[in-house]
């Protein structure tokens, strides 16, 4: 069987000193512009149809339908997809979505010199999840998600699921997420270990420093549980007349990509949001763009 020599794009454009202790790395990209724009700071910074893919938990912040459509264009050639939706009833918050990414051209060689040939690869999730709230202050979720990838002429599916927590105390949002606990079945002949994490943050928001600007603010600690990576993520958003936001992050322990900023923009429940994520290394900039209507 003919040798199959490339770099596994996404585990390298996600956290470069986790590539290669895990698979499925379309989980640790980040969903929604306005999160990978504060630093990936999902967990505790996402309060709408996003929580989704972070923390269920924050699907109950609001009741508010959505809809959400998501376009990812990665560095080196990764692109996703993301199409989401939200309702509430009886007493639940619920929440779908699907995500598709994928590698493209990905060269065949035998041996050094001119490629053979070239495949695409692709991952895609299924997610259904539902929030309530358990007690005065406490909200409660979990997401299940269904998981598929093919490469070159080999299939892969299998499960996980996240569950999330958010409690809120004296203006400040407390966050917890247990995510991508699961299995799958082997690619070829290959065991596909999940990156599976636990992460817990803290998120406020300031009305009113300035005359029409309020200012919101996040900070998170990770614990990869299959590499054993640690990461900790921070961001803030600043919102002029509750209509245009400026927004920075960090990655500090992460040497690929430390820095992320962006945009956002939004009226009558139409919010359009985007994301910058330069890397080192000349591996480039992720370019993220994501829009959500509430109804």
């Amino acid at each position: 069987m003919k040798n199959i020599i490339f770099i596994l794009l996404i585990s390298l454009s996600i956290y470069g000193q986790d590539a290669g202790k895990t698979g499925f790395a379309i989980l640790k990209l980040p969903v929604g512009a306005r999160n990978a724009s504060l630093g990936n700071t999902g967990v505790s910074s996402s309060s709408d149809v996003t929580a989704l893919f972070y923390n269920p938990a924050a699907l109950n912040e609001s009741s508010t339908d959505e809809l959400f459509i998501f376009h990812n264009q990665w560095i080196q050639g990764v692109s996703s997809e993301y199409f989401a939706a939200k309702t509430s009833f009886w007493g639940l918050t619920a929440a779908t979505g699907v995500s598709i990414s994928s590698v493209n051209d990905i060269e065949i060689r035998q041996k050094p010199g001119d490629a053979e040939g070239a495949f695409d690869s692709h991952a895609m999730t299924v997610s259904v999840g539902a929030a309530f709230s358990p007690a005065q202050n406490w909200q409660s979720g979990v997401t299940i998600k269904y998981l598929y990838e093919d490469y070159l002429a080999d299939q892969a599916d299998g499960f996980a699921f996240d569950v999330g927590g958010v409690y809120t105390l004296s203006g400040y949002r407390l966050s917890v997420a247990l995510s991508n606990i699961g299995s799958m079945n082997n690619l070829k002949n290959n065991p596909t270990k999940l990156p599976a994490s636990f992460r817990a943050g803290v998120n406020r928001l300031f009305n009113g420093l300035f005359p029409q600007f309020d200012l919101t603010a996040s900070a998170e600690i990770q614990q990869q549980l299959t590499s054993g990576i640690f990461g900790i993520n921070a961001g803030a958003e600043l919102t002029y007349d509750n209509m245009f936001s400026f927004r920075l992050g960090t990655l500090p322990l992460n040497e690929s990509n430390y820095l992320t900023g962006g945009l956002g923009f939004q009226l009558s429940g139409i919010h359009v949001d985007y994301g910058f994520t330069p890397f080192a290394e000349d591996l480039g900039a992720g370019h993220l763009i994501s829009l959500n209507y509430r109804f």
